[in-house]
């Protein structure tokens, strides 16, 4: 069974290249531009992995992974960023450990590849 990637990224081509990249890789991958899609998106079909852009229109980075935990608690979270602190920001908000790795843009494809396949 493939397993099931939701990227939520507002960059129309990185998502392009990374449908690409993972469905060669094997999955099944949905694509979301905007974080007012979120709920939505996941109370349709449940995703093994979420790949998160931080920064984008609609819900802000720290409501929309807390609507991924609350809708989709068996998801694993994988934040990509153009901000290096975000650790922190996250651990003031008690949401680190809900996320399985942050990724600074601009990130290498293969290293996102490698995480993900450990999932």
């Amino acid at each position: 069974m493939k397993k099931k990637l939701l990227i939520i990224d507002d960059d129309a081509e990185l998502c392009k290249e990374l449908i690409e990249i993972f469905d060669s890789e094997g999955y099944n991958v949905t694509c979301i531009f905007n974080g007012d899609d979120i709920e939505k998106t996941i109370a349709q079909s449940e995703f093994h992995i979420i790949l998160l852009d931080f920064k984008m229109p609609g819900l802000n980075g720290i409501e929309a992974l807390r609507a991924i935990k609350e809708k989709s608690r068996e998801s694993k979270i994988l934040i990509a960023t153009g901000r290096p602190y975000i650790e922190d920001l996250l651990k003031r908000e008690g949401l680190f450990g809900a996320v399985g790795g942050i990724f600074v843009k601009p990130y290498k494809p293969e290293l996102l590849i490698e995480k993900i396949k450990t999932f």
